[in-house]
């Protein structure tokens, strides 16, 4: 059928035509428009040819006619053809247009005047809005359709796609959705959001849907698929391998299924979790960002910590009360700092708690530190607490106190009598004694702004400046001459007790150098030669003239050495992948006892004195065992070999939990009746009986419990009564 100038097509009734019945449009020379006017009739036609003068087409559900109910065209397109005409309600008149697509050729709206509000619906072939910024239909897309939005479509349009359709293009869309089997087909996508599909409205995923991104030529980066002011559901990923995708909340994302840094979780999952996927422990408390997720802390939150146990190294209580850790202690400790004889933890509520020499009143925790507080360290006499406001608490030896700044501190470190802060402006204060021109820091432009890390060593201190590391103090050691490798590209910065320094590289290079005369540098270099740190290799090691050195480490992307920890003496530490606890430096410094089995593994943080260290190990069930000796065999062999199970506090069910069983009952854990006399362990802590010798059992049958009291019955029975006190097992009669 032929549609010239000024003519109108109307139908009178329904299906009047039919798919093998085209309609083409021959308007000369935009000379007036040729109407296609269904008149509330609905319509199957075959292919739609706007003809030559294309944009004079019209077709419409009426022109100026009241009182006529809505329509639907049917179009069985087989051919590829552009509509750049009117497709609308009325010019004056009443009803509702709809469109039906179907026919597997590909039919394209274009321009302004595609304005109709019925609905639209995509069985076969391809429908394309291109820039049809009035379209304002509620559209779904199903079968083997295709809807393809080049460009800008109304605000009021919507687009469900479901039951095998598929939605794709650039465009924006006021509102997509989709449902079971609906596809996503992405042709483009970029790092950055410049190449994202950027739909401006709101995307809904259901369970079922889907996305594809055959035609993307992928390399091992993230991608932004799509993006909207805000998306739910996550689709299945179909075009790619070694992918997955993940909703950030307004986007989703194709990442490699990578764990750049080794934390435990694949790339994607830490863009949805907000954590870095270059950083294995991006708040630094020092557990991984996967082990604080699978044990359900925050990844994001130094104060968010799976239960822990402070574990002391070193010398004998009788020698350093710092051993003497408080059985009090609470299981959510999340910081620890040693002293020269005492030491101080933090807990996740703020609260600072202190023991060991309580010289200075080191011990004395003022009350603005028992609450509010987020970060903590110790010198030899001194301690510094940072509150959530980034002011300072401070007490013991004066000299660190005096003049301290009253604010914007956004860190602390203690360097065995001196303190050094860092305010939000990047400006370094110290206090203490000048050890040989460490106070130059107070005055020193270099230290006065832009700082963003620091160290604190006897002699020499260490900061983080435009991704380079300086250093002042003593010049001995060759200290203060920074390798070229810890020029730029750094990343965090360690100083360890006289005069050795430690940067590491954005790449995770380390670079250590300064004082080796007691092998402090040298030391790590032997560690990396014997092979206890694998995957670490030397890049360049070199001896100074002055009993120093320069020691460069290349490691993975998946660093073995996670952190090192500062000390008050003439060693050093670090803490590996494996949450390993790792020493070495002068004989008489290094603590000279073996490292404890429960520093074997799962240290999240570690503290040195001057020959002491402590370290924060995980204690998942909060039973007072460290995890690394509830070794989960179900025997019990010795303290550092427990058997019992770590994620659970009470593994024999006794009433006792393992912690108590192993130190302070001597009971074994993993047995609810450590003596065999028949009564459970719990019950003869309870009734005053020994839960290790089974005679006592026989003294309470024939006549008295262990503190001499008469047992309520004479004769050495016992009431039949008592058959059910919990725990008992007896057949007295």
């Amino acid at each position: 059928i032929f549609i010239g100038n000024s003519v109108y097509l109307q139908t009178l009734a329904t299906n009047q035509l039919g798919t093998n019945v085209s309609i083409r449009w021959n308007v000369i020379n935009n000379a007036n428009y040729g109407y296609f006017v269904l008149m509330g009739q609905n319509q199957t036609v075959g292919n739609l040819d706007p003809g030559t003068d294309a944009a004079s087409a019209v077709i419409e559900n009426t022109e100026s006619e009241t009182s006529v109910g809505n329509s639907i065209l049917t179009v069985h397109q087989t051919s590829d053809l552009v509509f750049p005409g009117f497709i609308r309600n009325t010019s004056t008149g009443s009803g509702t247009l709809g469109l039906v697509k179907d026919g597997s050729g590909k039919l394209t709206l274009t321009g302004a005047n595609i304005t109709y509000t019925g609905t639209t619906t995509v069985n076969e072939g391809t429908l394309v809005l291109s820039n049809a910024t009035a379209y304002a239909s509620a559209s779904t897309v199903q079968g083997t359709g295709i809807l393809r939005v080049s460009g800008s479509i109304g605000p009021g349009a919507s687009i469900t796609v479901t039951n095998g359709g598929t939605v794709e293009g650039s465009g924006e869309i006021p509102s997509l959705s989709i449902r079971s089997n609906g596809l996503v087909k992405i042709g483009s996508a970029s790092t950055n959001s410049a190449g994202a599909w950027d739909t401006g409205g709101t995307i809904s995923f259901s369970d079922g849907s889907k996305i594809d991104v055959t035609g993307l030529s992928l390399s091992q980066q993230p991608y932004v698929l799509i993006r909207g002011s805000s998306v739910s559901g996550t689709p299945i990923l179909q075009g790619a391998t070694g992918f997955t995708v993940a909703n950030s909340g307004n986007s989703i994302t194709l990442t490699p299924v990578l764990d750049s840094d080794g934390d435990g979780l694949n790339d994607g999952q830490e863009i949805v979790l907000g954590t870095n996927p270059n950083l294995a422990d991006t708040d630094g408390d020092g557990v991984p960002d996967g082990q604080e997720t699978a044990l359900g802390s925050s990844p994001t939150d130094a104060m968010s910590m799976p239960k822990t146990k402070v574990v002391y190294w070193g010398q004998t209580l009788n020698t350093n009360a710092a051993a003497n850790i408080p059985t009090n202690l609470p299981s959510d400790i999340v910081k620890i700092s040693a002293g020269g004889t005492f030491a101080v933890a933090l807990s996740s509520a703020g609260r600072v708690y202190a023991w060991g020499n309580s010289t200075n009143g080191v011990t004395n925790v003022p009350p603005g530190a028992t609450s509010g507080v987020v970060d903590v360290v110790a010198g030899l006499g001194f301690v510094y607490a940072r509150k959530t406001n980034n002011t300072i608490v401070a007490w013991g030896d004066s000299r660190n106190l005096t003049n301290l700044p009253s604010n914007n501190i956004i860190k602390i470190v203690a360097g065995r009598d001196q303190g050094l802060l860092l305010d939000s402006t990047g400006k370094v204060t110290q206090r203490g004694p000048n050890n040989s021109g460490t106070a130059n820091v107070n005055t020193d432009s270099n230290w006065q702004s832009g700082v963003t890390d620091i160290g604190a060593a006897i002699y020499n201190h260490i900061a983080l400046k435009n991704g380079a590391a300086i250093v002042t103090g003593i010049a001995n050691h060759n200290a203060r001459v920074v390798p070229t490798e810890a020029a730029s590209n750094v990343k965090s910065v360690y100083a360890h007790g006289g005069s050795t320094l430690t940067a590491i590289l954005s790449n995770n290079q380390i670079v250590m150098w300064g004082k080796n005369d007691t092998v402090q540098v040298v030391g790590l270099k032997n560690l990396v030669d014997a092979g206890s740190l694998p995957g670490v290799t030397v890049t360049r090691y070199a001896t100074g003239t002055q009993n120093d050195a320069q020691l460069v480490l290349s490691q993975s992307n998946d660093p073995t050495i996670r952190k090192f920890f500062s000390t008050h003496g003439y060693w050093t530490g670090l803490l590996d992948r494996d949450g390993k606890l790792h020493a070495w430096g002068a004989s008489w410094a290094v603590p000279n006892s073996p490292v404890p089995a429960a520093m074997a593994s799962n240290v999240v943080a570690a503290a040195g004195g001057e020959n002491f260290a402590l370290a924060l190990v995980l204690d998942q069930d909060g039973d007072g065992l460290a995890d690394n000796v509830e070794t989960g065999t179900d025997t019990y062999v010795s303290v550092n070999n427990t058997g019992t199970d770590p994620l659970d506090d009470d593994s024999d069910n006794d009433g006792l939990n393992d912690g108590e069983e192993v130190i302070t009952y001597g009971t074994n854990p993993v047995s609810e009746d450590t003596d065999g006399d028949g009564v459970n362990d719990k019950a003869e802590v309870d009734y005053g009986t020994s839960p290790t010798v089974s005679t006592v059992f026989n003294r309470l049958i024939n006549g008295s419990f262990e503190d001499g009291t008469e047992k309520p019955s004479p004769g050495g029975n016992l009431p039949t009564h008592q058959d059910n006190v919990p725990g008992w097992k007896t057949t007295a009669n």
